[in-house]
């Protein structure tokens, strides 16, 4: 699948990570109606942070990094949650390096061709 959507190979092992990530948060046949996660921690898992993969995210740059008229954010790609964290881990488009951040705001209408904008870069 990631092959066929154009995905870099670069990417993949975030895509498992996420992939494994939601699975921790979902009902097992072995256990009904109850989570990996809940069974170790005894509290339902909340899935109100999870959002679709290489959704489309702005991020703040810090003011350090920018002049006075350029932009405030940049335009990234959503990996998934940091481990341990209440970050988010982005694919930066421009620079093509993943980062971790707090600062983020999800586009509303997505395309969900986020895979494109890389690309085209």
């Amino acid at each position: 699948m990631l092959s066929a959507k154009k995905i870099p190979k670069i990417l993949w092992t975030e895509a498992v990570n996420w992939t494994f990530y939601i699975l921790k948060k979902c009902p097992t046949f072995a256990v009904k109606d109850i989570t990996p996660q809940e069974t170790w921690s005894g509290v339902k898992p909340s899935v109100d942070h999870l959002r679709i993969w290489v959704y489309l995210a702005h991020t703040h740059v810090p003011k350090i990094n920018i002049n006075k008229l350029d932009n405030r954010s940049t335009i990234c790609m959503f990996l998934g949650i940091s481990e341990g964290t209440k970050c988010h881990r982005l694919f930066n488009t421009e620079i093509k390096r993943i980062i971790v951040s707090k600062d983020v705001v999800f586009e509303k209408k997505n395309t969900g061709t986020g895979e494109m904008i890389m690309l085209n870069k």
